[in-house]
């Protein structure tokens, strides 16, 4: 269903005016409001659009997946990496499954070829029949049964170091703007490269709208965006923020605006040795 067409003269009034060169806020949060039923798909049109229409706690979008994402690899990091407890593959954590999927989504494929000597695809079906083992004991505990070395290798990959990454970038934002204009006539083809040229504004843009929400972390805990300098400053974006246990601080770069490669903190994986783990009886 196309935007009615009572609305699509005066947003493409608005349009033109960005254009000139006529950089008004209320032009931006106008378009981004009315395209977020009508994107076509582009997450971060419906997700600045969201940021616009509901200041508060978020608890849905690509902002939240990235946080949670990311702050569940930190807890895990923390309370193992960090205080350098072993992992005993017969009593994981409850929520090893999710985690290592989770990981596995932003860990960027150089890495995998690195430590894992694979490329992507055919590690997400090693992952994939790794996931396939974890089972309950009889008392309860998550254990792996009959781990390989590829397995250790795969948990050491995806669970030995913390990768931040932006949500999406300016530039991502600018082309699925333009492409949801384009998309529902109200940018033509030969204003394309003029429009794509209000990158810097429009990502200021997204950065105020999205500076001091809150995140919903999924587990009873919550992480706030701020916006300022990233980067060494030599970028303005939006970091997320979340106290986890004892007061520890953990940032990441969950939603900024900048170009460069997501950091990565790197620390060996302990795995601790035990007997074999009781799975119960079947019938």
């Amino acid at each position: 269903m196309p935007i009615p067409k009572n609305e699509l003269v005066g947003l493409r009034i608005r349009v033109e005016r960005l254009l000139r060169g006529d950089k008004r806020p209320e032009d931006v949060a106008a378009l981004f409001l009315a395209l977020r039923d009508y994107s076509g798909g582009r997450e971060c049109v419906v997700e600045i659009g969201n940021f616009v229409a509901h200041r508060g706690e978020r608890s849905v979008g690509i902002t939240t997946r990235e946080a949670r994402d990311f702050f569940s690899t930190a807890r895990f990091y923390i309370d193992y990496i960090h205080r350098n407890r072993p992992v005993n593959l017969f009593d994981l954590p409850k929520n090893i499954s999710s985690l290592l999927e989770s990981s596995f989504r932003r860990t960027s494929n150089q890495m995998i070829r690195q430590h894992l000597n694979m490329n992507r695809q055919t590690a997400e079906r090693s992952l994939s029949e790794l996931r396939s083992r974890f089972t309950l004991d009889a008392q309860g505990r998550v254990v792996l049964t009959w781990p390989t070395n590829v397995d250790q290798a795969m948990l050491t990959c995806l669970l030995g170091h913390l990768t931040a990454r932006p949500a999406f970038t300016d530039q991502q934002l600018i082309e699925q703007l333009s492409g949801s204009l384009a998309s529902n006539d109200l940018l033509l083809k030969s204003e394309l490269r003029a429009f794509k040229s209000l990158r810097e504004f429009v990502g200021l843009f997204a950065v105020a709208n999205m500076h001091l929400c809150v995140i919903d972390l999924g587990d009873g805990t919550a992480a706030e965006l701020a916006a300022g300098a990233i980067n060494s400053q030599e970028a303005i974006g939006v970091t997320a923020s979340a106290e986890l246990k004892r007061a520890i601080p953990v940032a990441a770069r969950d939603a900024g605006f900048e170009n460069d490669d997501a950091f990565v903190r790197r620390r060996a994986l302990e795995f601790v040795e035990s007997c074999a783990p009781d799975v119960g009886k079947f019938d």
